[in-house]
């Protein structure tokens, strides 16, 4: 079992494990949880709002060896299809991850994952996962887009369970010492993954807008969009889904 602090306030889970790792260096799995995240923070530089309390704010130290830093989207897919999982066991509907890696419900952003992780000689040396996810949050201010578990289903949920059930999930997904890729992972992404094999619109980093296909996700994590000019793969920084 994967040990679990809990912390009543701090400023981000992530940046909380970044100083522990500065002051004692990490050998095995921890995670910390937090009642209220002050500076959370999602893709793209964006902060992550989060109602003290209500919600889910987890961070794990992940310690990797020997795996290739071209490996890094194998831990976005494997920690997004956990957390699917777990959701997909408390009858949450309408699931799906929306690339990189946020998680939606009836077309809600309920959750979102950021990974960071230490790179030495081309090999990961850890990795540290945060995961957000609003849970009996109701209220989102100027946010339309933004959905919690209690928003979606009309029922409330116990927040340290769920972080309970996802820290099991990576556990047993994930022999956390040794990562491989796997046929059965990708297929589960992209099962999930929102708008896969259909046409949406994009904006592109020029603020360019235009119709694509999504047809897949590259093992190094680009997206794959068959465009009107051929297949092309984007980065995250490239492209913007409009939804």
């Amino acid at each position: 079992m994967i040990p679990l602090v809990k912390l009543d306030a701090i400023d981000s889970t992530n940046d909380f494990l970044k100083r522990w790792l500065q002051e004692r260096p990490l050998e095995a799995a921890l995670a910390v949880s937090t009642n209220h995240q002050k500076q959370g923070k999602g893709q793209r530089g964006n902060h992550w709002i989060s109602e003290p309390s209500k919600n889910l704010a987890l961070s794990v130290f992940i310690p990797l060896s020997g795996v290739s830093a071209s490996s890094q989207f194998f831990l976005n897919k494997c920690v997004s299809v956990c957390v699917i999982e777990v959701l997909e066991s408390l009858k949450i509907p309408e699931l799906a991850i929306k690339w990189p890696n946020d998680i939606l419900s009836c077309q809600k952003k309920i959750g979102g994952i950021l990974i960071e992780t230490s790179i030495k000689k081309n090999y990961l040396e850890y990795a540290i996962v945060g995961i957000g996810l609003n849970v009996n949050q109701i209220v989102f201010d100027e946010l339309p887009k933004a959905g919690s578990l209690a928003s979606v289903t009309n029922n409330e949920f116990q927040v340290d369970s769920i972080c309970q059930h996802i820290l099991n999930r990576i556990e047993a997904k994930f022999p956390i010492h040794l990562l491989s890729e796997s046929s059965e992972l990708h297929q589960a992404y992209l099962s999930h993954l929102f708008k896969y094999q259909k046409t949406a619109q994009f904006i592109d980093s020029e603020g360019n807008e235009f119709n694509a296909t999504l047809v897949g996700v590259a093992p190094t994590g680009q997206l794959q969009l068959q465009t009107q000019a051929g297949l092309k793969n984007f980065l995250m920084k490239e492209i913007t889904l409009i939804w």
